[in-house]
């Protein structure tokens, strides 16, 4: 099964002092809606979609224990 073209944008900020890493990142930037994976089901005659993730944030925090 051929799938639709799209296209994702993601976007990720980082604030580094000595000791401590912030990050975050936004994946799914504008919330996109996309089949993330598809198949056929020849009992059916039909295709089935399975829609991807939706916007998803990450938060992170590294502290160099060293």
């Amino acid at each position: 099964t051929k799938l639709h073209a799209y296209w994702l944008n993601n976007a990720a900020l980082q604030y580094m002092r000595k000791r401590y890493t912030l990050s975050l990142e936004v994946m799914n930037l504008f919330n996109q809606s996309y089949a993330g994976y598809a198949a056929y089901n020849s009992s059916t005659r039909s295709n089935l979609y399975y829609p991807a993730a939706g916007r998803n944030v990450l938060l992170t925090l590294k502290v160099d224990i060293e």
